[in-house]
């Protein structure tokens, strides 16, 4: 089940993205498509981006997992 991103944190999450391994100018390349994290506003929808990517930031993985 994707986790809700509250308003205040949407910037923090976006910032993240590029650190994903698998996201590469936009795509995703475990998806061979566009990234899906990158168009989600709302959730957290990367199962992979959930698991080893929000994880680098403790303080927001916290937060959004409470």
């Amino acid at each position: 089940m994707p986790l809700k991103i509250p308003i205040h944190l949407r910037s923090q999450i976006r910032e993240l993205i590029p650190l994903c391994c698998n996201h590469i100018d936009g795509h995703c390349l475990l998806l061979g498509g566009p990234c899906v994290q990158a168009i989600s506003e709302s959730r957290i929808v990367c199962k992979y981006f959930r698991d080893f990517v929000i994880p680098v930031e403790p303080e927001l993985c916290k937060e959004i997992t409470q």
